[in-house]
């Protein structure tokens, strides 16, 4: 009864996730590319989170410019950080739930190889046919087994894996997320969804690198004084050295060479 109960209300947020981001996107078709273009890129986001992103591009490029590798960027959206992946010149194929978001991306971004309208969790693409899978911000909208199952069922071996997303231990950035689910700005299943490190680490284990940088371990404190203190970010990125890693606002995750049968191996 209780995983009959579950499922329907996971369902029910997925459908209401779903409408709120087209309702969303719909209100974006009404712009030219210039206007959208202003949308986009490391410009729109807040000047305590841009250090995080920065390191999110450098790796991104690191890994693909000059390269002719084929990339899936999970939930994608509009396109807020393809950008960045577009212009390293690889054959890149998005995915979103909303079809919407990928009119829009594919009208900034001339260069997607393909867009798929699908659940993260079941993309019609065959096995092994991935070189690099991204994602950024989006690991909370879809079941995380089916998900990470997804993702390893895509890689091809040697394949690689970078997300950008939230953490979901710090009490004071879960309450705030609770009072969004309270007024209708987030689905409950999209925060309880919400990676914690155990499933970094189960990710993890079926790579032969990986390196996880956790960011805004004292972002609750120091948030607030970042705008009159210009070099706020520089002493963020040193106090995110001390604390736990679980008390982390965001993380970025790269993980190099997918191999389908290391966790297998390492527990012999």
């Amino acid at each position: 009864m209780i995983h009959r109960t579950l499922k329907y209300l996971t369902r029910k947020d997925t459908e209401a996730d779903k409408k709120r981001y087209d309702s969303v996107y719909d209100n974006l078709r009404d712009l030219d590319k210039n206007q959208l273009s202003n949308l986009i890129g490391l410009q729109t986001v807040d000047l305590f989170q841009r250090p995080l992103f920065i390191k999110y591009y450098s790796e991104i490029q690191k890994m693909l410019i000059n390269t002719e590798l084929v990339v899936m960027e999970l939930g994608a959206g509009f396109g807020r950080h393809t950008s960045v992946i577009a212009d390293c010149g690889v054959k890149l194929i998005v995915n979103d739930i909303s079809e919407s978001a990928l009119e829009i991306n594919n009208l900034i971004h001339l260069n997607i190889f393909k867009s798929i309208a699908s659940n993260m969790d079941a993309i019609p693409l065959p096995n092994q046919s991935i070189d690099v899978v991204i994602c950024c911000g989006s690991l909370s909208y879809a079941d995380p087994n089916k998900v990470n199952r997804e993702i390893f069922r895509l890689l091809k071996p040697g394949g690689h894996l970078i997300i950008l997303d939230t953490l979901n231990h710090n009490p004071i950035y879960k309450i705030n997320r609770y009072i969004k689910v309270l007024t209708g700005a987030r689905s409950l299943s999209s925060v309880l969804r919400i990676p914690k490190i155990k499933r970094l680490k189960e990710l993890s284990m079926y790579f032969e690198e990986s390196e996880i940088s956790y960011f805004g371990k004292w972002l609750w404190l120091t948030a607030p004084m970042i705008k009159r203190i210009l070099n706020l970010n520089l002493f963020n990125k040193k106090i995110d050295t001390y604390g736990p890693n679980f008390l982390a606002f965001k993380f970025v995750m790269v993980l190099k060479s997918f191999s389908p049968n290391k966790r297998y191996t390492s527990r012999k």
